[in-house]
């Protein structure tokens, strides 16, 4: 009679099974969050919004051409045409975009452009893009001083990792410890903590009875 060979095949139980999955499920969660720690994608508008990116050619050398035509002289048109490109060259030329912990990154044209999450105030989510702004109120200067970042087929992955930043950024500078004022000692005041910016010092109390005192800048 043979001896039963061993199976190398072990099956796992319910409660191995479960914690199995449980751990799989951790690890996938793990490398995804890895992930998504960096997010980088290229928009190119003429590209991404073909055929109708064909209406806006058709546009530009339609008014070149009516140029050329009114005024006689492709100097004109030539200028029409330089004009038109300059105005137009984020759709016509690539843009590089790249999100991480630390902030944004924008290259176009060989220029390169870095923005903090420290210093985006507010943001909104356009059909085209997310704005940034630096302004906590909406401002007519935020398409000059902000930063668009334009989808290419990626509007859900850019629009939850800035939402995601931003809140990080704002949780961390509400848990921050008071700042001290340059060159000031630590010392006790009022028999608490330290002493933060704007707080009345010594010298206010001594201006507040009459006497010469120092006022903090």
């Amino acid at each position: 009679m043979s001896a039963a060979i061993p199976s190398k095949v072990a099956c796992l139980t319910p409660a191995a099974e479960g914690c199995y999955n449980r751990c799989v499920s951790q690890d996938a969660e793990e490398k995804a969050h890895a992930v998504a720690e960096c997010v980088r994608w290229r928009s190119h508008p003429i590209v991404d919004d073909y055929p109708r990116s064909l209406l806006l050619v058709a546009a530009v050398i339609a008014v070149c051409a009516g140029v050329w035509i009114s005024f006689d002289s492709a100097l004109y048109a030539a200028l029409a045409a330089a004009f038109l490109a300059g105005s137009l060259a984020r759709y016509f030329a690539p843009t590089d975009f790249e999100l991480d912990a630390q902030g944004v990154s924008v290259r176009f044209l060989g220029h390169l452009r870095r923005v903090g999450w420290g210093e985006v105030r507010r943001f909104f989510v356009a059909p085209e893009g997310v704005q940034l702004s630096p302004f906590g109120r909406p401002s007519r200067l935020e398409s000059f001083r902000g930063t668009f970042l334009r989808f290419a087929g990626n509007r859900d992955e850019v629009v939850r990792f800035v939402e995601e930043q931003v809140a990080a950024r704002r949780q961390a500078q509400a848990e921050a410890p008071p700042r001290l004022l340059d060159g000031e000692p630590f010392r006790p005041a009022h028999g608490g903590g330290p002493r933060v910016a704007g707080e009345p010092g010594a010298g206010h109390r001594k201006a507040a009875d009459g006497g010469a005192g120092d006022s903090l800048p």
